[in-house]
């Protein structure tokens, strides 16, 4: 009776969940483009001898937004390239809303449609103006999203565990609030320094009570300190051990992450972007592990498709990536020296490629997430059909 009461409170956290996703992103557009429209009005244009093959020229540059002038439009191309966020997560929100009994907390797939059509608007509000004191806008649903999906991928484990969405977002919120107090002071200092460290070992500690809680899904959910040291001793002498190294590679992964952000200058909102990415990398591997070796399911050979494709599309969007089309720090010049021309229909520039290829990547994988379970469930199904006829 209680492991069904749990099932249908978490159903009922979920309902909640996209319309929360959507509440905070029409309060958050406002501050936003307030903002956008402030800093357009806020510039001066300034006017500097560049030289290129030994030609100097004047060019003349924006203060505050740092455009990439050798592929600037009037309608800016990298606006333009969002619009693929938009309408792929139309198309899974569509296609969540026509196949919605086909698996359980379909109510997560129209959370995950909701942060990647905000992605792309948000993304998009951005490249209005692209600065280092309104990188957020770019990255907030980007860590949202990564976020729903591990919550997704726990819950086909665990349909028992109980997502309050109050705690979710306020975690969240904390996440990006953190990964965003960089970008106002633009170095790193010892103060955010303090409060990464703090907010680091925070994450830490929840994944590490989360992944702990797959492993008993008839036990009250628990995240103490003593819980996780009690069941990592009974998971190292008479436990699972393939779990348990699934927990000690999260750990390692995070910890050498927590090094890398305080030893190099890579700005804090992508560290947690990343550590997102990979505590997510290596959920879905526990899951198809258990799914497939532990559960002795079948996964299909149109969810592999769909896994690999998507991996593909990341690959591509990752190699224009790190080619950066302008300069979020330092100077407008420096900034200037990096621009790059365009690279594709003489119109979109290696950004541009990054925001296409990683839209169809996203899409891909989300579309594997929704059929890997729901071909058990139209298999199920089936058979029940059969034995009742």
């Amino acid at each position: 009776m209680n492991t069904e009461n749990n099932k249908n409170e978490s159903e009922n956290q979920f309902m909640l969940f996209w319309k929360v996703i959507l509440l905070i992103g029409i309060f958050y557009s406002i501050p936003s483009m307030q903002y956008i429209i402030y800093q357009e009005m806020t510039e001066i244009p300034i006017t500097f001898p560049h030289t290129e093959n030994n030609i100097t020229t004047n060019v003349t540059v924006s203060s505050v937004c740092r455009f990439n002038y050798k592929c600037h439009h009037e309608i800016s191309n990298n606006i333009v390239s969002n619009i693929f966020y938009l309408i792929l997560g139309g198309i899974h929100w569509l296609f969540t809303y026509k196949n919605k009994n086909s698996i359980t907390n379909h109510y997560l797939h129209y959370a995950l449609s909701a942060c990647l059509v905000l992605e792309g608007i948000f993304s998009a509000m951005y490249h209005m103006c692209p600065s280092n004191s309104n990188f957020q806008f770019d990255t907030t649903f980007m860590i949202v999203m990564s976020g729903m999906l591990i919550i997704t991928y726990i819950s086909k484990r665990n349909v028992n565990m109980n997502f309050e969405f109050f705690r979710v977002f306020c975690f969240l919120a904390l996440l990006v609030a953190i990964s965003s107090a960089q970008l106002g002071y633009g170095s790193k200092n010892w103060i955010l320094n303090t409060l990464w460290v703090m907010s680091y070992l925070m994450y830490m500690w929840i994944t590490n009570g989360v992944a702990f809680n797959l492993l008993y899904p008839d036990v009250e959910f628990k995240i103490g300190i003593r819980f996780i040291m009690k069941s990592f001793f009974i998971q190292l002498c008479q436990g699972s051990k393939i779990s348990l190294i699934f927990i000690i590679i999260l750990n390692g992964a995070n910890i050498t992450m927590l090094i890398l952000s305080l030893a190099t200058s890579i700005v804090y909102s992508i560290i947690y972007l990343s550590i997102m990415l990979l505590s997510l990398t290596i959920t879905i591997v526990n899951y198809i592990y258990y799914k497939s070796v532990e559960k002795k399911e079948t996964i299909t050979n149109k969810v592999i498709c769909m896994y690999v494709v998507s991996i593909i599309f990341i690959i591509l969007g990752m190699y224009y990536f790190p080619k950066p089309t302008y300069g979020k720090y330092g100077t407008v010049i420096e900034s200037y020296d990096k621009n790059r021309p365009c690279i594709f229909l003489n119109y979109f520039d290696t950004h541009d490629m990054w925001h296409m290829f990683s839209a169809f990547g996203i899409f891909a994988f989300l579309q594997a997430t929704w059929w890997i379970d729901a071909t058990n469930i139209y298999t199920n199904h089936c058979e029940q059909l059969l034995e009742n006829s």
